[in-house]
């Protein structure tokens, strides 16, 4: 076993020699540990809270700002579409592309039936569906 010896000034000045245990290992480790305590730690999350909440809620809100142009331009862009058919129904197009705001629109159409035609119009923004129309158009047949 190691001793470490220590050279100790008493009250009188008399140096005397001891011999002291080296501590324990996992003693000293915790000795010189310079962990973060619970409070500390908490401190850290609440100043994280503080500034990460605003964050994300302005984040939130520009995503839900997006979808909402999105939605619009979409709607506008079908309705467009149902005006060009009903004065002219044999306009109607099974694929168009438009671009609004640096961004290609695809407008799907089908159409169903003779005498009452229904037609079902899709706007789609990259592949995905923002809006959705189905109308009917009733053909008069002269008597």
């Amino acid at each position: 076993m190691c001793q470490a010896l220590v050279y100790n000034i008493g009250d009188i000045g008399v140096l005397t020699k001891m011999t002291q245990e080296p501590a324990i290992q996992g003693e000293s480790s915790m000795l010189n540990n310079k962990a973060y305590t619970l409070i500390e730690t908490l401190i850290a999350l609440t100043i994280l809270a503080i500034i990460g909440a605003p964050v994300l809620s302005m984040i939130y809100r520009n995503n839900l700002s997006i979808r909402a142009e999105q939605s619009i331009v979409a709607t506008g862009l079908l309705e467009q579409e149902v005006c060009r058919i009903k004065v002219d129904p044999d306009e109607c197009l099974p694929l168009k592309k438009r671009i609004i705001n640096n961004r290609e629109w695809t407008i799907r159409a089908s159409k169903v039936g003779t005498d009452v035609i229904c037609y079902h119009l899709y706007a789609e923004l990259d592949n995905k569906v923002k809006a959705e129309l189905c109308f009917l158009i009733c053909r008069d047949k002269g008597l």
